[in-house]
């Protein structure tokens, strides 16, 4: 079954969930575009989503491909949150491309009573509010994938020995679906445009990996012949009022990036002839 046409795709983790307002890059580019950030995904979990997205949709126009250093900590088991994929066992892409990562997906595909099994403390308190009608609401107004961070603003004294740099760091499995997600562009001819979104001051970047995983993005992007738009030295990363916390834009920060990609995506269509 094919769905709706978006013709923009929006990739990545929580980074692309609460910093791309598709109001805002909609209403300057003309697109129609889709945030499908995922809270915590890593390489496994964005190359799953797009994947099953393209198994049920038309290829969109372009893809931007958000990819973190968070992102690059890739679980040798399974994807962060695997529970999330077994409400889409069915689509034939997701459960090729979960089995890939995890050898236990073809039981809980099969035995459905089997994913109890999976659900942590967390996700069980979910599901019992759920059946209680109460409805967990984490963030402001959400629009089309896309949700409100706060108006938290980080101190202007943090530092990356403060944050801890324990989720900054390099597998070479996260680079490898890195890949796999290019490789998919590419064969379905999609334009991408591979995106660091800003960080506080480069902080995740001073951690003993940070180097490493943007030389990784910088030399895939050049492999595949995709841009890669690194925005960790804008202006807007020296300024703490844009910030909830190192690695997050807060509302206003959201609002200021999406105008900043959008006027980006704007150029890049009209140099490409869109």
């Amino acid at each position: 079954m094919q769905l709706s046409f978006m013709s923009c795709y929006l990739q990545g983790s929580s980074r692309t969930h609460v910093h791309n307002d598709p109001r805002i890059i909609d209403s300057i580019t003309g697109l129609n575009s889709f945030n499908a950030g995922i809270d915590g995904a890593n390489m496994v979990s964005m190359y799953i989503m797009l994947k099953g997205y393209l198994e049920t949709h038309r290829p969109p126009r372009l893809i931007l491909v958000e990819i973190s250093m968070y992102s690059f900590k890739v679980d040798e088991g399974h994807p962060l949150d695997a529970t999330f994929y077994f409400r889409y066992l069915d689509n034939k892409a997701v459960y090729q491309s979960l089995n890939e990562s995890w050898k236990y997906s073809g039981f809980f595909k099969h035995v459905p009573f089997l994913r109890l099994t999976q659900f942590d403390d967390i996700n069980k308190t979910y599901g019992f509010k759920g059946l209680a009608g109460k409805k967990e609401m984490l963030f402001g107004n959400t629009y089309k994938g896309y949700a409100e961070n706060s108006m938290k603003v980080i101190s202007d004294t943090v530092t990356h020995s403060e944050f801890g740099c324990s989720y900054v760091y390099y597998v070479e499995k996260g680079r490898d679906y890195v890949d796999k997600i290019l490789s998919t562009c590419r064969e379905k001819n999609i334009h991408a445009v591979v995106i660091y979104s800003p960080e506080y001051r480069q902080l995740n970047y001073a951690c003993p990996d940070g180097k490493r995983v943007i030389d990784t993005i910088t030399a895939l992007a050049k492999r595949y012949n995709y841009p890669f738009w690194n925005y960790l030295y804008q202006p807007i990363c020296e300024n703490p009022a844009y910030f909830a916390n190192i690695g997050h834009l807060n509302k206003a920060g959201a609002e200021k990036f999406s105008v900043i990609l959008a006027e980006d995506v704007k150029k890049y269509m009209a140099q490409n002839h869109y």
